[in-house]
C-alpha cells in the first residue's frame, strides 16, 4: 500500500509539472486575446482605462489581476501603480517566466501614455511579442509535459522499488 502511495506522490509530483506548462499557455493565450480586445476597443471607443480593464475580467478567468487592478484605482491608486500592484499578485500556479512578467508589466508602463495611434501601435508591437512567447511556451508544453508526468511516475516507482 505504502508503495502504491509514493507512485502515486511521484506521478502527481510530475502531474503538476506538467499542469504548470498548460497553465502558462493558457495565461499567454487569454492575454493575447485582452490585448487584441484592447486595441480594438481603444481604437473605437471612448472608455477610460478602469471602464477597459473591468470589463474583461468576467470572460477571461486567467486575467484576475485585472480585476485587482480596478479595485486598486477605485481606491485612488494612479494607474502605472495600480498595475504595478496587480501584476505582483499573479499567482505562481500560472508558471509564468520572468520575461512573461516583464512583458505584461511592459504593457501596462505604455498605456495610456499617448494618442489613440500610439496605444494601438503599441497594442499591435506587445501581440507580435505575445504570439512569440505563446508560440515558445506552446512548443516547451509539447515537448516537456509528457516528460515532466513520466519522470514523476518513474521516480516514484524507483523509490518505491528501493523501499519495497
Amino acid at each position: 500500500m505504502g508503495c502504491l502511495l509514493v507512485i502515486a506522490a511521484g506521478a502527481g509530483a510530475g502531474y503538476l509539472q506538467a499542469r504548470k506548462l498548460s497553465m502558462r499557455v493558457r495565461f499567454l493565450e487569454q492575454y493575447l486575446k485582452w490585448v487584441s480586445q484592447m486595441e480594438t476597443e481603444i481604437r473605437y471607443g471612448t472608455d477610460g482605462i478602469s471602464r477597459l480593464l473591468d470589463r474583461h475580467k468576467k470572460e477571461l478567468p486567467a486575467l484576475s489581476f485585472l480585476s485587482q487592478c480596478v479595485k486598486r484605482m477605485e481606491e485612488g491608486a494612479p494607474f502605472p501603480e495600480a498595475w504595478r500592484k496587480a501584476i505582483q499578485g499573479i499567482s505562481k500556479e500560472y508558471g509564468l517566466k520572468p520575461d512573461d512578467l516583464e512583458a505584461v508589466q511592459a504593457f501596462g508602463n505604455g498605456l495610456g501614455t499617448s494618442d489613440v495611434d500610439g496605444q494601438t501601435a503599441h497594442c499591435r508591437m506587445h501581440q507580435k511579442l505575445l504570439q512569440s512567447r505563446l508560440k515558445g511556451a506552446q512548443e516547451e508544453k509539447q515537448k516537456k509535459g509528457k516528460l515532466y508526468f513520466m519522470l514523476g511516475l518513474c521516480l516514484g516507482v524507483s523509490v518505491a522499488l528501493l523501499i519495497a
